[in-house]
């Protein structure tokens, strides 16, 4: 992954793997993420703005970053099949340590994705006055509101990382450092964020990674 936060090292993934994936698995196995949409009422709009996101957080993941992976012609992500009922998106990668990695990391922001706020508050943004002394008290309050919510999201996106049954192992320290991979990745998309999070709260039902022919542990 390109251009990681300072207190993040890359020895954090291999733990990462290890928590999502066991280790007897057979040659080749496939790793599945599975998002279960509501098939109602879907606006096309929040639901486009959903998938760009999963695609461009996933190319964050990816080695040569996000800009490399948007100009790729191969090996960028595809939804492998959507079943009916509820809808299922089921996006499926052959064992490579960077892409199960890249799965592990879209899960964890995806289930944080419900939860979080855009930063800054659009209404302080929107408020125009002539007098420099106004618009520097409320560049004040902005700034106020946009630490108070960053502050929310980073508590947000640790309780995500706390509530995942396949993390309950993972050493606090290695969690304190997904919580602030998570957290970068959220500022990083922060202006694309208002759409799919109205998505993710309206019409995900749930998001789980799990192998192949096998049953998501509960």
């Amino acid at each position: 992954m390109e251009n990681l936060p300072a207190n993040v090292p890359h020895t954090l993934f291999p733990d990462l793997i290890g928590a999502f994936v066991p280790l007897d698995l057979p040659q080749n196995p496939v790793i599945e993420l599975v998002i279960s949409i509501d098939e109602e009422d879907i606006s096309v709009s929040e639901f486009a703005s959903y998938l760009a996101l999963v695609d461009r957080v996933y190319g964050r993941t990816m080695p040569e970053g996000l800009m490399s992976y948007s100009h790729r012609k191969w090996g960028r992500l595809e939804i492998d099949e959507c079943r009916a009922g509820s809808l299922e998106l089921i996006i499926r990668v052959v064992y490579e340590h960077y892409q199960i990695t890249a799965l592990a990391i879209l899960l964890l922001f995806l289930r944080s994705l419900p939860n979080l706020f855009k930063l800054t508050s659009e209404g302080v943004k929107n408020l125009a006055d002539s007098f420099k002394a106004y618009e520097e008290g409320m560049q004040i309050r902005e700034n106020r509101e946009e630490s108070r919510l960053e502050r929310e999201n980073r508590k947000r996106i640790r309780e995500a990382i706390e509530n995942e049954p396949a993390l309950e192992k993972l050493p606090e320290p290695r969690k304190g450092q997904l919580t602030t991979l998570l957290d970068a990745l959220a500022k990083e998309e922060n202006t694309y964020l208002p759409a799919p999070i109205r998505f993710a709260r309206r019409q995900v039902k749930s998001v789980i990674l799990r192998i192949k022919g096998q049953s998501p542990p509960s």
